[in-house]
């Protein structure tokens, strides 16, 4: 289930699954959100961020 926020979510108890996928309007965007918020701590937790690969298998 997702969050109009753009979160995953469980849909038995509603609980964040801790990842994101949100759309840039380009590669430049991209690259600039990358550098200024991987490893950003945000209430005392690290984020990751980096580009979405596909699902292998």
């Amino acid at each position: 289930m997702t969050h109009p926020g753009g979160g995953f979510y469980s849909s038995l108890d509603a609980d964040s699954k801790g990842f994101a996928f949100v759309a840039m309007p380009d590669q430049a965007e991209a690259d600039k959100a990358i550098s200024m918020f991987n490893a950003y701590s945000l209430a005392g937790n690290a984020l990751k961020v980096n580009v979405a690969k596909p699902k292998v298998g």
